[in-house]
């Protein structure tokens, strides 16, 4: 789920824009449902799942936020973004993996 806001501010003939955007993500992985290709054998078809792979339901719900300006006078528009300044952690397996 994404929120914005913006606000815009007119100085003479010159207008100056910002915003912000938050994000709320749900991403959820089933470890029973992965299937790999040393996890089939030629001849026997199917076998088990590696057991460094972790099994059941992993979820993750991080926040993330952006923010952004643009100034707009006579001469042409100059602009600036940041994204994912949170930096979320987004791993399933409790190491980092951040935006």
């Amino acid at each position: 789920m994404n929120v914005g806001i913006s606000k815009y501010l007119r100085i003479s003939n010159k207008q100056l824009s910002f915003g912000i955007q938050g994000a709320y993500v749900q991403k959820a992985l089933n470890g029973d449902e992965l299937t790999f290709g040393d996890d089939i054998d030629q001849q026997l078809g199917f076998i088990s799942s590696d057991p460094n792979i972790g099994t059941g339901i992993s979820a993750v719900s991080p926040f993330n936020l952006a923010a952004g300006a643009v100034f707009q006078g006579k001469w042409g528009n100059i602009g600036i973004a940041a994204h994912n300044i949170t930096q979320p952690n987004e791993s399933f397996v409790g190491t980092s993996s951040r935006l």
